[in-house]
């Protein structure tokens, strides 16, 4: 008789809430410079945003492509846990998808 709170079966959330987080600290790490820091030009303060990552994500595109992907697969690790997991979790995988939506929304008006 197979048990339904078996760990295998959150693997999928885990992992998406695991992406879901790096995508929300990223964005968290856009506002926060942006908006509460005292650099005074855009310029200053795109260079500070950008210091804060690898070199590989030196450019705001990547950085945004990196994190709407996140998101992405997140809202599809998300997806597919729902049947998998029980019901107190599921709420978890909703919201997780709610939350994805619309980092990966935040993320796409931000390359435009």
């Amino acid at each position: 008789m197979k048990t339904r709170t078996d760990p295998g079966k959150n693997g999928f959330l885990i992992t998406a809430l695991i992406m879901m987080l790096i995508s929300m600290c990223i964005e968290g790490a856009w506002i926060w410079v942006f908006y509460f820091s005292n650099l005074n030009t855009a310029e200053k303060k795109s260079d500070f945003f950008l210091s804060l990552f690898p070199d590989f994500l030196q450019k705001v595109s990547s950085l945004t492509i990196t994190e709407f992907l996140l998101a992405a697969l997140a809202f599809i690790f998300s997806a597919l846990s729902i049947k998998k997991v029980r019901r107190s979790f599921r709420w978890m995988a909703i919201i997780c998808m709610v939350i994805c939506l619309a980092l990966a929304g935040l993320s796409i008006f931000r390359l435009a």
